[in-house]
C-alpha cells in the first residue's frame, strides 16, 4: 500500500496513532513551538474568530497537548476551564495539569454526538483532514443542534493546495485528505449554520535543516505513512528543490483558512 493509499482510505487509523507515536516531540516543530511569533499570530487570529466572552464554555475538539486551549482561556479570560477533547491519550498526558484545561479522551464526532455537555464556542483546529465526509458532516450537524443561538464553530484549516516546501509524494497525499474550502462550508451551511470564511497569512522562513529535520520526524500525519525510505527519498527530493536558497533557508507563506459557522 502506497503513502497516499493509506492516508486517504484509513483517517481514523493515522490520527490515532501517528499522534501517539509524535507526541514527544510535537511542540518542537516550527507550527507548534511555544512562545514564538507565530504562536502569537495564531492566538489573535483564531481568538479574534471565535469572539469568545468570559462567560462563555469553550471546547477545543481536537486539542492535542492542550497548550492552545491554556492560552484561549488566559487570553480571552473565561471564567470556566477550556474543554480539550482528544482521542491520543499520549497527547492528553501532555495536557493533564494545564491551568485553565480540563480533558475528556474521545474522538471529535463522539464528542459532538453527546448530550451532557453545554458550550457555547467550538473550535476545530487542524483537525478536519482526519475527518471523512460523512463523519464531518455528522459532527457538524450534531453540534448545530447542541449549540445555543449565537454559538459558534470555527474551523482553522489549511489549504487544499499545499504552500510548504514538500516533496512531491507529500504533497499528493496532502492533496487527497485536505479538504477544500467549499467542501467544509457546505457541510456546515447543510448543517444549518450562517457561515463565513477568509484566510489569514503569515510569511515564514525557516533553516532548512529544521525543514528536513519535521519531515523526517513526521511532523504532520502527511508523513505517517511513507517508509523510511520513502521519506529519506523524499527528504533528498526537499533538498534537490529547494537547498539552493538563500541563507540555507526555505520560505513560504503559511495560510490559515477560517470558517466561522454561527447558528441562528
Amino acid at each position: 500500500m502506497s503513502a497516499l493509499q493509506g492516508l486517504a482510505r484509513a483517517p481514523a487509523m493515522v490520527r490515532s496513532l501517528h499522534y501517539e507515536s509524535v507526541a514527544k516531540m510535537y511542540s518542537s516543530a516550527f507550527f507548534y513551538e511555544q512562545g514564538g511569533a507565530y504562536e502569537t499570530w495564531q492566538l489573535a487570529q483564531t481568538s479574534a474568530r471565535l469572539r469568545a466572552a468570559p462567560h462563555h464554555a469553550l471546547v477545543d475538539l481536537g486539542g492535542g497537548q492542550g497548550r492552545f486551549a491554556q492560552l484561549l482561556h488566559a487570553r480571552c479570560a473565561l471564567r470556566a476551564d477550556v474543554l480539550c477533547v482528544d482521542p491520543s491519550e499520549a497527547m492528553l498526558r501532555e495536557a493533564e495539569g494545564r491551568p485553565g484545561v480540563r480533558v475528556r479522551r474521545q474522538d471529535a464526532a463522539g464528542f459532538a454526538a453527546r448530550a451532557d455537555e453545554a458550550y457555547d464556542r467550538v473550535l476545530l483546529k487542524e483537525i478536519v483532514h482526519h475527518l471523512g465526509a460523512a463523519e464531518r458532516r455528522a459532527m457538524y450537524a450534531d453540534l448545530h443542534a447542541r449549540l445555543p443561538p449565537g454559538g459558534l464553530v470555527v474551523t482553522a484549516t489549511r489549504p487544499h493546495e499545499p504552500p510548504y516546501p514538500f516533496f512531491e509524494a507529500a504533497s499528493d497525499v496532502w492533496r487527497a485528505n485536505q479538504p477544500e474550502q467549499q467542501v467544509l462550508a457546505e457541510e456546515q451551511e447543510s448543517a444549518g449554520f450562517r457561515v463565513a470564511c477568509d484566510t489569514a497569512t503569515f510569511p515564514v522562513a525557516i533553516e532548512l535543516e529544521r525543514w528536513k529535520k519535521m519531515v523526517s520526524d513526521r511532523f504532520w500525519s502527511t508523513f505517517a505513512d511513507f517508509t523510511p525510505e520513502e521519506l529519506a527519498a523524499g527528504v533528498d527530493e526537499i533538498e534537490e528543490s529547494y537547498g539552493g536558497g538563500e541563507g540555507g533557508e526555505v520560505t513560504f507563506d503559511e495560510q490559515l483558512v477560517f470558517i466561522v459557522a454561527e447558528k441562528a
